[in-house]
């Protein structure tokens, strides 16, 4: 069995099957009349009138069969309504594929043939089938098929009639309704009129002349009803405005109705407000018989809103005036009142009786995300009927600008308790709150750099106090072991390199402090660059074979000769980048440099720095380059330093117009890159040795200090590197002798330091006497009754209490005082020099003391200062 398909207008359909009125009605002659003749003219047992709706067929007529509805599923009658403009004929169901196992079919009434025609409405809508049902198959002629659509018109146009009956019906009783409703609505207005107190109901003829009027006429206007009846309405106008009467009839007649609020004259002559409706009154065929007006005295109430008015007036000056900003909003959101100070933060323009859409300003929350519907103020008071204080969040302007406002909102209430509308006020906070998070920020940097300074503190205390403890224990033990000459030299050196150690940490935090205080000079000369990452290479080679790491160095052809740069910080660049890759380069491991230069303009000189050792995890190579912050700070970690090198490093190689940068990976090691700009007019070589081997007559000549002969080292401060290097270049031993003859003042406040220099001086024959500051050497030096012999030289030290070094020298040069005077101090940057020499200094040595230097220093001035004098 098929299902019958549903029409493509199906709920069009079952909604005029259910406006026929005839589901579920009982049978009705008209209709079981036009069933019987069905059946009798096309000579079949069964004829039926349905109605097909959603679940079933409604049977309105069943001849020849007693059921009143069959399910639609199973009905023919569902299938013939798809056919409404032709019958369905099955003339044998038990060969037909739709039905033939069909309970109908199958079952009772063991329906064979079947002819329906759909019944139609007068919209073509198919409300069900006049249909005819035999037992046994059957074929029907054509002109019986046409006498079955015939009588489904029938039917049709009687289902049609029932409808318009009905309908008139309805109406009829509708209209005695209605007449019954004007009689008593007549009666009651009648009643209304004479019971209305206030209102004045007056009934005017078409030229305006008072045909009656309602009882309160005569106490609102003064007049008996004999002395106005008849008389034209313009005689409750003032003198002055009887034309508005008129004019006011005229605009009743021709719009149907006017209305005003004006001024009306009582009888004695008085007047008052009035509040006037006038309608015009016209019979069936549109012709003017009358009108009907209806006043009140409205005298109080305009008072009242004159003066609601003045109130208004002087409230809106006082918001716009205010410097608060204010703004209400109505129960669907828009703002319908805001103020001067409101529409400026808000960004809105002032238009006057136009309210404001919310919508248009965009909520968000401070990070800028959107704020949702239920978070917004307005929201949380209309919702839950409770004041919002100190509410903050952005709102973005029309023009896209973001402020940041401090809420306080209040709901307003009707007087019967309903939500009319939100007032609030609020503050534009966007500044307070920018500077609030510029502090917090300011805060958090300075907690941040508070805690990174506590860290770096608490590590020099390691690193300072650790070769300071190394140096008093062994000095104990020296002390102790005198009688062993070999134990005290083993001790002694154990003093002199943790003094190294301690030198080059405190060395480190001066040159960040002259650094971070801006007064970092640099003293650029020529040098030639392979020489010096040359000479750092090689005096890393002894600690590097003692790790058994391959240090080397590599460069490419055609670079420059020389370059302009400072060669100190050049150098102590480069020596902290090879003791980094030395300390942190594991036994077995290697250590490159390579030296290239750039091609692009402009020009730079490019030296790496590559090592296989222990690596950087990536998220903490931000920590190298700060100064105060190490990767590892706790107690624990491996390797020891003050961590300021990279810091230097990088802030050196900026100073001298390039940069320090690093790759690096955990376990991968690291490559550190130093680039330094190259001068268009600086020439190249031909040819470089790349060997480090090259033997050092083949390389520029070099200075005692292992500088390039054409830079002037003696105007640097003292890296460790030079240190190492210049401790190793001793004179020769006839250098030595030739300073046994010499007798130096030692000027200086501290006794230590006194019997210091003089202990180093008298081991090598040189005579010595002594001042204690620079007051006693004035008195010494430049006293005519001294018998004392002049000294060939003076050391002079330049911090010291009454009489500092640099006045002391002054005044020595004032005077006349010709002999050399070096410069003690432990200030060891270039500027102290130049102050030194400025001052009136011949040199300068800082401290702590080299031996061999100090010597070399005293020879060559002492031996300048004798050649000086023969040549005179």
């Amino acid at each position: 069995m098929k299902l019958p398909p549903t029409p493509i207008n199906e709920q069009a359909r079952i909604n005029a099957a259910r406006a026929s009125g005839l589901l579920d009605t009982p049978p009705e002659p008209a209709f079981d009349d036009l069933a019987r003749l069905a059946a009798h003219v096309l000579g079949m047992p069964i004829a039926l009138i349905s109605i097909v709706d959603e679940e079933r067929q409604f049977l309105k007529s069943h001849v020849g069969l007693d059921v009143t509805e069959t399910p639609r599923d199973v009905s023919f009658c569902a299938h013939a309504i798809n056919e409404p403009e032709s019958c369905l004929v099955v003339e044998d169901a038990t060969r037909d594929e739709r039905f033939f196992d069909n309970p109908l079919v199958t079952g009772e009434p063991e329906i064979r043939f079947y002819a329906g025609a759909s019944l139609l409405d007068r919209h073509g809508h198919a409300l069900g089938t006049l249909c005819v049902i035999d037992r046994e198959p059957r074929v029907l002629a054509p002109e019986q098929i046409e006498s079955l659509q015939t009588i489904s018109r029938q039917v049709a146009d009687q289902i049609e009639l029932r409808r318009v009956n009905r309908q008139l019906r309805d109406a009829i009783e509708r209209s005695i309704d209605a007449e019954r409703d004007l009689q008593a609505s007549e009666l009651q207005f009648d009643r209304l009129v004479a019971s209305v107190p206030d209102h004045i109901i007056l009934m005017l003829d078409p030229n305006g002349c008072i045909m009656n009027w309602s009882p309160a006429m005569e106490r609102v206007y003064g007049y008996e009803p004999f002395e106005v009846i008849g008389k034209h309405i313009s005689i409750l106008h003032p003198v002055e405005n009887g034309d508005v009467a008129k004019a006011a009839l005229d605009v009743a007649a021709e719009y149907g109705v006017y209305r005003n609020t004006g001024r009306r004259a009582r009888r004695d002559g008085s007047t008052f407000w009035a509040e006037v409706s006038i309608a015009a009154i016209r019979d069936h065929d549109g012709v003017l018989i009358g009108f009907a007006k209806v006043a009140s005295d409205v005298t109080a109430r305009v008072s009242q809103n004159r003066e609601l008015k003045a109130q208004r007036d002087r409230f809106e000056a006082v918001m716009e005036a205010s410097a608060n900003a204010i703004c209400e909003c109505a129960a669907d959101g828009q703002i319908i009142l805001a103020n001067r100070a409101a529409r400026d933060i808000m960004g809105l323009e002032h238009v006057e009786g136009i309210a404001y859409n919310a919508p248009q300003l965009q909520h968000e929350r401070i990070d800028g995300s959107p704020l949702p519907d239920e978070e917004m103020p307005f929201v949380i008071v209309k919702t839950t009927g409770k004041s919002v204080r100190d509410f903050v969040h952005v709102i973005r302007r029309p023009d896209g600008s973001r402020v940041i406002l401090s809420i306080n909102g209040d709901p307003i209430f009707s007087p019967d308790g309903a939500f009319h509308s939100a007032v609030f006020s609020f503050s534009d906070i966007t500044a307070s709150h920018i500077l609030n998070q510029q502090l917090e920020h300011a805060k958090d940097v300075a907690e941040s750099a508070n805690l990174a300074k506590s860290r770096f503190l608490a590590n020099m205390s390691h690193e300072i106090r650790t070769p300071l403890g190394a140096m008093l224990g062994f000095t104990d033990l020296i002390t102790a072991s005198a009688d062993d000459p070999q134990i005290v030299r083993k001790y002694a050196a154990v003093v002199r390199k943790n003094g190294d150690h301690l030198l080059s940490v405190i060395s480190d935090i001066i040159d960040i402090s002259k650094i971070e205080s801006g007064k970092v000079d640099v003293d650029l000369s020529n040098v030639d660059p392979i020489n010096i990452v040359r000479d750092v290479v090689e005096l890393f080679q002894t600690p590097a074979r003692q790790k058994r790491i391959r240090l080397k160095l590599a460069h490419q052809e055609g670079l420059p000769d020389s370059i302009s740069t400072d060669p100190t910080r050049f150098r102590q660049i480069l020596t902290n980048l090879a003791s980094n890759a030395v300390k942190f380069t594991p036994e077995g491991g290697s250590v490159e440099f390579r030296v290239s230069a750039t091609t692009a303009e402009p020009q730079r000189l490019v030296v790496e720095c590559i090592d296989n050792g222990i690596g950087i995890d990536p998220s903490q190579v931000g920590k190298l380059f700060e100064p105060f912050t190490q990767v590892d700070d706790s107690s624990a970690r491996r390797h020891g330093g003050a961590g300021l090198g990279l810091n230097i490093s990088r802030r050196l190689a900026r100073l001298l117009g390039g940069d320090l940068t690093v790759t690096t990976a955990v376990s991968s090691g690291s490559k550190f890159t130093l680039t330094l700009p190259i001068p268009r007019t600086v020439p190249t070589a031909q040819t470089r040795a790349r060997d480090i081997n090259t033997p050092k007559s083949a390389r520029s000549p070099q200075t005692h200090s292992g500088h390039p002969a054409h830079a002037d080292s003696s105007t640097r401060p003292t890296t460790a590197a030079s240190k190492v290097k210049t401790q190793s270049a001793a004179p020769a031993e006839a250098d030595l002798r030739s300073v046994a003859h010499l007798n130096v003042m030692i000027v200086d406040d501290t006794e230590d330091n006194r019997l210091l220099l003089s202990a180093i001086l008298t081991r090598h024959g040189i005579k010595t006497s002594e001042a204690t500051n620079g007051r006693e050497a004035l008195d010494r030096l430049l006293s005519p009754n001294s018998d004392a012999q002049q000294p060939d030289l003076v050391l002079l030290d330049m911090q010291m209490p009454e009489l500092d070094g640099y006045d002391t020298a002054r005044q020595l040069r004032q005077h006349g005082f010709d002999k050399p005077i070096i410069a003690i101090t432990a200030n060891a940057m270039a500027e102290d020099r130049r102050r030194c020499i400025e001052a009136g200094c011949t040199d300068y040595a800082a401290k702590p003391v080299q031996i061999q230097p100090l010597i070399a220093l005293i020879q060559q001035h002492a031996s300048a200062a004798s050649a000086g004098r023969m040549a005179a």
